[in-house]
């Protein structure tokens, strides 16, 4: 018997015990460093191997790699046992889905170990070497068992050699969803649960990675509203945590029986929920919606693909490195999570038309993200909207309580979608009420944009523009418009936003009713905050996105949203006459 701490050292002892010519390990980096490259700029590449000495071995120590369980160190013990036992070993990309095609074609990717029977004549070595395996495998006497895997890597070898990089992780994540949508409650419970335990115990990984992307953000001039979605702590770590945690102690609606009728020939027909399959987000700048997409999609047993902002490209990918980790400890398939890492512009594009891999998209960030899928995909699509959120104060509110709930609204987080951008203030009540709106917004640094009306009223605002009333402004702004009635109230917000939150403050009953019947948003509130409209504060545990469309799902999405039907019908031998 064998025993083994590591996989790398398992993969060496597997490799000799079946007198493999190759062994290859793939790993986080792209193969054997003089030092740590992360560390050392000047760290050279370590190309071909001929023999391992101490001094290679010392590299190896001072190499390191984040992934596994010794790192560098223990792929160089690995490199000892096969090429002792006459096999060749390269260590390679992982990231990259072609490095074993590549290295297969000859091509020169990562650090190739020399078995000991072989001479090293220098770094022309990298491809004889490849052409000698080949032929030792066509040469070599196979049982039919191995001959079985050969073909079989062979032929998707080949079928992925033709696909694209998209069509590649597409296949990927339909295949691991025959998988995932059969996981039982518990499987899935615990996996959120392990999950959750990594975020906080890798705390300090995600944090390091998110400085890199919040540093280039400030270099390249972002808005501090925007830096403000993007920038990641420990306390917002322990959140996705917390998020997590509470989506599996959530009711599974997976397999639920929504209804069940007996026709009159004696048909059961009944409707159950099911997941929808793999679910593409697109997504902009938030690196938390990366562990709450993951956690709502395997919740329901779906695949997550997610395509996130270039902004946060490194927070994403430490997160679904931690995803993964919190799965694999659970022996749950690390696919159920696939993150793009290529960020050019057309990767969405080639996204939005995988219909044969893809069974919804879920876009959330800018107007203009959206609009290019809504208006462009062939997959079928949920709409986010951009949220130019309204407060109406009513000639019946009360003040007081109107500037905590605007405040609070707009200042909290202003780089959001469920941040106030507008108010909208009965004439009757504006002499009193702005003054005290604007003096409160001031303190904070906010710039108030007003009509006409609302400029005589209180000198420091700023005469607004037609354009003012229908901006998203993500930023310490906002604007002020003046009505005489609550019927102009609303026909303004109507026209105006964008179907995502609306509130009224007000004491009147009837005004209250009006509002919430005759606006038409996703969530109406009645003197409180928008920025409720949440999936977290709806008790979702999380939320997929905000959506202001009205098929399918409407507002914060939870787990219902991320399910269809299938209709069940029972029989005894029914036959239509």
């Amino acid at each position: 018997m064998v025993i083994s701490g590591d996989n790398d050292t398992m993969a060496a002892y597997v490799a000799a015990l079946v007198k493999a010519d190759l062994l290859i390990l793939m790993s986080d980096i792209e193969g054997l460093y003089t030092d740590d490259p992360k560390k050392n700029p000047k760290a050279r590449f370590v190309h071909t191997v001929g023999h391992i000495d101490e001094e290679l071995e010392a590299m190896g120590k001072g190499a390191g790699t984040e992934l596994g369980t010794g790192g560098m160190a223990t792929k160089i013990e690995a490199a000892k046992i096969a090429t002792c036992a006459g096999a060749d070993m390269v260590i390679a990309d992982g990231h990259n889905i072609y490095t074993i095609n590549d290295i297969m074609a000859g091509k020169k990717i990562g650090t190739l170990f020399l078995s000991e029977d072989k001479e090293y004549i220098g770094e022309n070595e990298y491809a004889p070497a490849r052409e000698e395996f080949r032929r030792k495998a066509k040469r070599r006497k196979k049982s039919i068992f191995a001959k079985r895997i050969f073909r079989n890597i062979v032929r998707h070898a080949r079928e992925e050699l033709q696909m694209s990089y998209m069509q590649v992780i597409g296949k990927r994540a339909k295949e691991v969803s025959k998988t995932v949508q059969f996981l039982g409650q518990i499987e899935k419970n615990e996996g959120l649960r392990s999950v959750a335990r990594e975020l906080r115990l890798q705390t300090p990984y995600i944090l390091q990675a998110n400085a890199i992307d919040v540093a280039k953000a400030r270099d390249e001039g972002m808005k501090p509203s925007l830096i403000d979605r993007l920038l990641l702590t420990s306390q917002r770590i322990n959140g996705m945590a917390e998020g997590l945690e509470q989506v599996a102690e959530l009711d599974d609606p997976i397999g639920e029986i929504i209804s069940m009728k007996v026709r009159p020939n004696g048909l059961q027909i009944g409707k159950r929920r099911v997941p929808l399959g793999v679910i593409g987000i697109i997504y902009e700048s938030r690196p938390n919606v990366t562990a709450d997409a993951f956690g709502l999609c395997f919740k329901t047993g779906n695949v997550a693909i997610l395509r996130g902002g270039s902004d946060a490209f490194y927070s994403n990918q430490a997160i679904v490195k931690v995803i993964k980790d919190g799965l694999r400890k659970e022996h749950l398939p690390e696919d159920a999570v696939l993150m793009i890492e290529k960020t050019d512009r057309s990767i969405v594009q080639e996204m939005m038309k995988l219909k044969e891999f893809i069974d919804v998209l879920i876009p959330r960030g800018g107007k203009g993200l959206i609009s290019n899928v809504v208006q462009n995909s062939t997959v079928p699509v949920i709409e986010t909207g951009t949220g130019n959120c309204h407060i109406y104060v009513d000639e019946y509110a009360d003040i007081d309580m109107a500037v905590e709930v605007i405040d609070n609204a707009k200042t909290q987080r202003m780089g959001v979608c469920n941040a106030c951008e507008s108010l909208v203030i009965h004439e009757d009540i504006a002499e009193e009420a702005i003054p005290a709106i604007f003096s409160r917004l001031k303190q904070k640094q906010v710039e108030v944009r007003g009509d006409e009306k609302a400029c005589k009223i209180q000198s420091g605002i700023v005469p607004a523009v037609e354009e003012d009333w229908g901006s998203e402004y993500l930023d310490a702004m906002i604007s002020i418009k003046t009505v005489s009635s609550i019927e102009e109230a609303i026909t303004h917000i109507n026209r105006y936003n964008t179907g995502h939150s609306e509130s009224i403050i007000t004491k009147d009953y009837d005004h209250a009713l009006k509002f919430q019947n005759e606006i038409d948003a996703a969530a109406v509130y009645v003197n409180a905050s928008t920025r409720f409209t949440d999936g977290y504060e709806f008790g979702f545990g999380a939320e997929i996105g905000i959506s202001t469309q009205k098929l399918h799902a409407r507002g914060p999405m939870g787990l219902e949203a991320l399910t269809t039907t299938k209709y069940i019908i029972f029989g005894n031998g029914q036959i239509r006459s």
